[in-house]
């Protein structure tokens, strides 16, 4: 019995027209269902214009992108289980009504945020997460400076 050739042209245009949409589809959906997240995080302590004995606070972070975030969490601690420096939730690209001495900054994926005056620690742990617009929160991004 003889191969119809047409009958294999069929097949092959109906994969082109319904199966490779349909995996792009598929491929689309679960990049969209990625998380954002923390890629990068520092702190940086220098000393206060106004008081010498003091250290004025930058927390650094950067998103992997900025679409769907509602907040940035941002922990400051001596010890990697403290908070004893600081904790402060940031409102996702909110400026105003922020504590005295906090400032909030962004331009692109890098996010900016002035925390305050501290006193003169050698070592701090740091903590930064993401919460979405959905409610859940991102892993964690730490890290130890000195």
């Amino acid at each position: 019995m003889k191969k119809n050739p047409f009958r294999q042209i069929g097949t092959k245009i109906f994969q082109l027209v319904f199966m490779v949409p349909l995996a792009i589809g598929l491929a689309s959906v679960s990049l969209q269902a990625q998380t954002v997240s923390v890629i990068d995080a520092f702190v940086s302590m220098e000393t206060s214009a106004t008081n010498p004995a003091l250290l004025e606070g930058t927390f650094v972070v950067t998103l992997s992108d900025t679409t769907a975030i509602t907040n940035i969490q941002v922990k400051l601690g001596t010890d990697a289980t403290l908070t004893d420096v600081m904790s402060h939730t940031f409102v996702f690209d909110i400026q105003s009504g922020l504590p005295s001495g906090f400032t909030y900054s962004r331009i692109g994926n890098r996010v900016t945020l002035g925390i305050g005056t501290y006193t003169d620690k050698s070592t701090f742990y740091g903590e930064a997460r993401l919460q979405s617009s959905s409610g859940s929160w991102s892993q964690p991004f730490q890290f130890i400076t000195n």
